[in-house]
């Protein structure tokens, strides 16, 4: 009888563990988990997702919505933060306004990763996609 119950305890786990993989819900390696609570203490209403090159989290910190992703040997690879109009440098803002009038301000953001940081401004020109880039001072870079 004992056994049977161990049996069925395990059954039911992996069966709530499946069902919550197929709802987009995924909990990482404890391992993951520490590195992430590392980088953002204060992170809060996360969300994680596995797929074949990595993991990817999406969570609030200071009431901006990110996404981290880190690669499958636990790496944090980059963050994207939805930064709002208003809190983006103003010359990048300047800039954006006076050189793009005719264009649809898609989203505003700041990427970062170990290769490069920068603040984006990701629009519609002509109905083509565009993304802009702006260092941290503002600065256009392409």
């Amino acid at each position: 009888m004992f056994r049977f119950w161990i049996i069925a305890c395990m059954l039911v786990g992996i069966v709530a563990d499946l069902h919550a993989q197929t709802r987009g819900v995924y909990a990482p390696p404890n391992t993951l988990m520490q590195v992430f609570e590392d980088h953002f203490p204060d992170a809060e209403n996360i969300s994680w997702k596995k797929d074949a090159s990595g993991y990817e989290v999406v969570f609030f910190n200071h009431k901006l919505k990110m996404i981290a992703r880190y690669a499958i040997s636990e790496i944090w690879e980059h963050t994207d933060i939805e930064v709002p109009v208003d809190m983006m440098p103003a010359q990048t803002m300047d800039h954006f306004r006076k050189n793009f009038p005719g264009a649809t301000q898609v989203k505003t953001g700041y990427h970062d990763s170990p290769e490069a940081r920068y603040y984006k401004i990701d629009m519609v020109i002509d109905g083509k996609r565009r993304q802009l880039r702006y260092d941290d001072n503002g600065d256009f870079i392409r």
